[in-house]
């Protein structure tokens, strides 16, 4: 039986995301996240949240396409260079309210996509491991926890409130889809250093430029959402 497969960004036939739709996607202009979020050692985003790069993650979270995990685990583990030697790899979780209502976390599946394809790039096991949870005392009113997407700045600047679940090895390399205030990746370092861990690391897919206009996205909607990562840059 043959297995067709669509970019999940402009639906033509062939790997997803397609060589052009990966073309078009616009690097960080300094390559690592800057400024650095406290906490961390070093991080690094494929590419600019903006544009068709929307798209390579709303399709995961919102449309629950999960045909380009694959290739985004990889482009991660080739950006991660030296930072995924002996590392162990770990995601910033997705509020529970919506991993309960898609089904999945995508961080999750990111982390896991990254091991795996580090593993067979570092020809040494590199395990994915949920090292991190989130309190129930994000909440909002509603008694669902928003996550980021979708919150005004001074929201994101809290932060979700996470906690170590066991004590974690030396050096952790954390997974997130997209990165705006880098709150939420200080709040992992925090609670990751809390827990034992010496060297802490960020891979995200996406990373909104300085001073851009963030689009609200809402977690609540999953319906059919805005229209992705690029060459890694090391």
């Amino acid at each position: 039986m043959w297995l067709w497969s669509t970019c999940v960004l402009c639906h033509r036939n062939g790997p997803s995301p397609c060589a052009a739709c990966v073309d078009a996607l616009r690097p960080l202009a300094a390559g690592g996240l800057e400024p650095l979020p406290n906490g961390l050692d070093g991080a690094a985003a494929l590419c600019r949240y903006e544009g068709i790069a929307t798209g390579l993650v709303t399709s995961l979270k919102f449309r629950h396409h999960r045909d380009a995990v694959g290739v985004i685990g990889a482009a991660l583990a080739v950006m991660g260079g030296p930072w995924l030697e002996q590392a162990t790899i770990c995601w910033v979780p997705a509020a529970p309210a919506n991993r309960a209502r898609r089904g999945f976390d995508q961080g999750e599946l990111l982390a896991t996509a990254t091991a795996r394809a580090a593993s067979d790039r570092l020809g040494q096991r590199i395990p994915s491991r949920a090292l991190l949870r989130r309190e129930p005392s994000d909440l909002g009113e509603s008694g669902q926890t928003p996550g980021q997407t979708g919150r005004t700045r001074v929201e994101r600047l809290v932060g979700p409130v996470l906690r170590p679940t066991m004590a974690v090895p030396h050096r952790v390399v954390v997974i997130d889809d997209v990165t705006t205030t880098g709150t939420s990746l200080e709040r992992a370092a925090m609670a990751l250093r809390s827990a034992g861990a010496g060297e802490v690391y960020a891979l995200c897919v996406a990373a909104t430029p300085v001073g851009a206009t963030v689009s609200r996205v809402d977690d609540a909607d999953d319906g059919d959402r805005a229209r992705r990562p690029g060459s890694p840059h090391r």
